[in-house]
């Protein structure tokens, strides 16, 4: 049976990513499949920091 979490807030800017990371490493700890998925982003020539702190520590590519 699959179990999702899904993490969102009404404002930008609010702290979802740090909460995102801290539920990442618990989680981490019990499971061996994490997944990230982040469903809107804006179109831009530079990168989406939250996304990249989350690949990188978890060693995912996109």
């Amino acid at each position: 049976m699959s179990k999702n979490l899904y993490i969102a807030t009404m404002e930008p800017d609010s702290g979802k990513a740090i909460l995102v990371l801290g539920v990442m490493e618990t989680l981490s700890r019990r499971i061996r499949n994490i997944g990230f998925f982040r469903p809107v982003i804006k179109s831009s020539d530079k990168p989406d920091n939250d996304i990249q702190l989350i690949l990188s520590r978890y060693n995912h590519e996109l």
